[in-house]
């Protein structure tokens, strides 16, 4: 059996390459950053109480 050559469509490969730009330009360097400081995270539980407290305290102002 002989080997097989698969020719992507260009915007296959354009956007695996838009994939691995955004892996290395936006998710490497938070990745490193969170490894290197991980003081620094917020918890989903705490991330997400103060999304509750912004709407609860944007919803009030909006009351009065």
């Amino acid at each position: 059996m002989g080997s097989m050559t698969v020719n992507l469509p260009d915007d296959i490969v354009a956007l695996e390459d838009a994939l691995n730009r955004w892996l290395r330009d936006d998710v490497v360097p938070v990745f490193d950053n969170v490894k290197a400081n991980p003081e620094k995270v917020t918890s989903l539980e705490e991330a997400f109480e103060g999304f509750r407290q912004h709407v609860r305290e944007t919803a009030a102002g909006l009351r009065a």
